[in-house]
């Protein structure tokens, strides 16, 4: 009977002459009942014999049965009085299924609910036993490949063990407990953790038992002398290069410039020597073709054993591995945003957790730190999902309130550093508090989670509009990743190791291959590009160039950071830029100014894997930010003043959700000039103001307001304003605060600004017409606002992404 039966609808029974004509041969084959649709009205008006929840216990009963079978086969439980063995597989966050049941209730089951594993085993047998009883006060045990499986004394202290081990030895009862976040991979784990610790008893030597414990390696080594290395070399190949591009773009230059002193004295006229204005800007252009061309060369016939050495900018061989007996505390911070749950999180964080669960194992410890920036812009049901997909897997999580609640700004474009900034805020202010406690002698570990989450309670108190759970301390590095990112299972220690070893370095940025999902021709193509980047980066490290810092699939030193944090405006502390297009590039001249080195590592291969945009709509809105100020004509460039106020900012609004924007521009006198002959106003104000208030997702209802030195009106329909185009067309562009004001009293003004529109040939409601047939005064109506043409200005230039 297989596993489908459980889910076939059960038939009648068969009549006595059915059964008699039933086939004799049990090979024979039997017609089935035509299949029912699930869509169909019939089969959607009738009632399913098994239930949603009826599946789900079928599904977890198959499951608990296959693993109690497999304990039993290999007899890995010796007491079957079900006090602390046995198997136990998560139904739901509040109920477990047990074999035997009464195991529910047992110190096991008690400590396995804390926990909150999916599914849990425990493994009796003369192999565990020996290690228990070979070293009674050892905290650990060792494993052939170098990982170790931690100690505890009774089942009592199972809830405070490391999760990420995914095992435990209990001395007091001799067992060794599994856990797993997939019930299916439990017994694999369980099996493979059993035969390590057979090749651990098999492998010991007398030799080995009587060695002392390995010191630990802060020198590298050379592989062929054995001796210690020195600082890493710089390599000056790129040098090389630079000067070669240098030296070819003064040939290029010199044949121009000799064909121009050479029609000077042919036709004795110099006028020709005006193309020598142009040659910084053709210098500044020409370069970059030149160091490609030499570039090229140099990869087709020049040395490339610098790609297999470590210099000073550039890892291509691991480092020695750390072996003390406590290593470094490793944060993996990662901001999101709105990226789904099952197709974009849920693999990166199992993709982490592996990566930690082999770092703990080998002796240091992690934790995940996600800011997550949409999460009180999600609905209930979603929030709640993510909020227990967290738990679950024991993640730490801040989430800061939507834009304009409460007074409360998110500053920046992307809004990524603010969002990181706002994370690490939180840390600060419960490290501040946990500064200011005690510790007597005899502190332990309980005490200070206990501490951590008073603390934590307290700066939530302090900050209501925060929301924030788990584990969210820094730790002595920070590896920085993207949602849709996929890390090497063995990376943390070799990455602490370097950090260790190389106090001067700040960031240590990895190569990085793609992680492709559709296969499709755009995502081959931006695939191919992506690789030929971090080819020509890896390529430039070596030679010796800086490396560059992309943001993500790097590992940070803290306390670097914490030596170039700086307060803003508002006298905050921020680490990461919130005013720059490249925060990462921003953090890297930081860094560098105060003497820290950005090193690039290849050792790690294609393990580091980001993703890449699916479409070309994706690609062209991760690049538009680096465009911020290509739509400035070149006359505005003479007459605008450009501040750090002059930008712009994007915002996704839900449906039926009303968001106030202010959109603002600052002009110079002359043009202030310009405005004022052109608006007929009193006075020269030096700011105009435009606010927008979107509603819809598309904005399919855009409602527009202005203001220019006077008070607001509201239009409701903003086709109607062709005037508001044409300004956007000289100014190019606008800076959006999104900051809602109050409503002020009707200006005659505004009477007069809407005059000139033809308004008959756009779609208006009653309130629209109300505005614009009101009867102007005699000295508006006689002067009409020039330079309006009547002309259809409609949908892309006062709706989309922001640009007007």
């Amino acid at each position: 009977m297989g596993v489908l039966s459980y889910f076939k609808i059960s038939k009648p029974e068969k009549s006595e002459s059915s059964k008699e004509k039933g086939p004799a041969d049990p090979n024979s084959v039997v017609d089935n009942d035509p299949p029912r649709h699930g869509y169909s009205p019939t089969a959607s008006s009738r009632q399913s014999l098994y239930s949603n929840n009826r599946l789900d216990d079928i599904r977890h009963q198959v499951i608990l049965n296959y693993l109690w079978q497999k304990q039993r086969g290999l007899m890995w439980i010796v007491d079957n009085s079900s006090q602390h063995e046995g198997v136990m597989v998560r139904k739901d966050r509040t109920e477990y299924l047990c074999r035997p049941p009464a195991l529910a209730s047992s110190t096991f089951g008690r400590a396995m609910k804390i926990m909150n594993v999916s599914a849990a085993m425990t493994i009796n047998s003369s192999v565990v036993q020996p290690f228990l009883t070979r070293s009674p006060d050892a905290l650990d045990v060792p494993l052939t490949n170098g990982l170790r499986i931690q100690i505890l004394p009774t089942l009592e202290d199972l809830p405070r063990a490391r999760r990420a081990h995914y095992a435990a030895f209990i001395a007091r009862e001799a067992l060794l407990v599994v856990w797993e976040d997939d019930p299916t991979l439990l017994f694999d784990r369980a099996k493979a953790i059993e035969e390590g610790l057979l090749q651990t008893i098999w492998s010991a030597t007398e030799n080995e038992k009587s060695e002392s414990p390995p010191r630990p390696q802060l020198r590298e080594v050379d592989e062929e002398s054995g001796q210690a290395v020195g600082e890493r070399p710089v390599m000056y190949l790129n040098t090389f290069i630079v000067s070669c591009s240098i030296c070819l773009l003064i040939c290029i230059m010199a044949l121009g410039y000799s064909q121009i002193a050479l029609e000077g004295v042919v036709l004795n006229h110099w006028i020709s020597l005006c193309y020598l204005v142009m040659t910084p800007i053709y210098c500044f252009f020409t370069l970059f073709f030149t160091n490609v061309v030499i570039g090229v060369l140099m990869q087709l016939f020049g040395p490339i054993q610098q790609l297999s050495k470590n210099s000073k900018y550039f890892s291509a061989k691991a480092p020695p591995r750390l072996l003390t007996a406590t290593l470094p505390h490793v944060t993996i911070q990662c901001p999101v945003y709105k990226e789904g749950l099952s197709a974009v999180i849920a693999p990166t964080i199992s993709s982490i957790k592996k990566a930690i669960s082999t770092y703990e194992l080998q002796g240091g410890s992690a934790n995940i730190f996600i800011n997550d920036d949409g999460l009180q812009l999600l609905d209930e049901a979603a929030r709640q999902q993510r909020i227990d997909f967290y738990a679950d897997h024991g993640i730490g999580w801040t989430a800061r309130p939507p834009h304009g609640q409460n007074g409360y700004m998110r500053k920046g474009k992307f809004k990524k550093a603010s969002n990181m900034n706002y994370g690490l805020a939180l840390s600060n202010a419960i490290e501040e508090k946990l500064q200011d406690i005690e510790r007597p002698a005899t502190w332990t570990q309980v005490d200070e989670v206990a501490a951590f989450e008073s603390c934590l309670s307290d700066v939530l108190d302090e900050n209501p509009e925060a929301w924030a759970e788990g584990n969210i301390r820094i730790g002595d590095y920070i590896l920085i990743i993207d949602s849709d990112t996929q890390v090497p299972e063995d990376c943390l220690l070799d990455a602490a190791s370097e950090m260790e070893q190389s106090p001067d370095v700040g960031i240590i940025q990895f190569s990085s291959a793609v992680m492709q999902v559709s296969h499709n021709f755009f995502e081959n193509g931006i695939t191919f590009f992506t690789n030929l980047i971090y080819s020509a980066i890896r390529y430039g490290v070596a030679n010796g160039g800086v490396a560059a810092f992309v943001g993500h699939n790097a590992i940070l030193r803290w306390s670097a950071l914490q030596e170039i944090a700086f307060e803003d405006e508002e006298g905050h502390e921020r680490f990461w830029s919130e005013s720059c297009v490249s925060e990462d590039f921003d953090m890297a001249l930081r860094l560098q100014l105060k003497h820290y080195t950005i090193r690039m590592a290849a050792w790690a291969g294609d393990g580091f894997k980001e993703g890449v945009s699916l479409t070309v709509y994706d690609e062209l809105t991760r690049w538009q930010k680096y465009g911020k100020y290509k739509k400035h004509a070149l006359r505005l460039w003479l007459l605008l003043t450009i501040t750090n106020s002059l930008r712009m900012q994007r915002t996704h609004v839900q449906p039926h959700q009303n968001l106030a924007v202010e959109v603002s521009i600052h002009a110079s006198l002359p043009q202030i000039h310009l405005l004022r002959d052109r608006f007929r106003f009193e006075g020269a104000d030096r700011r105009v103001h435009w606010h927008l208030l979107c509603i819809g997702q598309r904005v399919a209802d855009l409602r527009c307001k202005l203001r220019i030195r006077g008070p607001l009106e509201r239009i409701p329909r903003p086709r109607i304003c062709r005037f508001l185009a044409k300004l956007a067309r000289d100014y190019r562009r606008v800076y959006w605060s999104r900051q809602p004001r109050s409503r002020r009293a009707t200006s005659s003004f505004w009477r007069k600004v809407f005059s000139s529109c033809d308004h008959r040939k756009h779609q208006m409601g009653p309130d629209v017409h109300d505005i614009l047939r009101r009867r102007l005064p005699p000295h508006v109506a006689s002067n009409p606002l020039p330079h309006v043409r009547n002309q259809h200005v409609v949908g892309r230039h006062v709706q989309g992404s922001g640009i007007l």
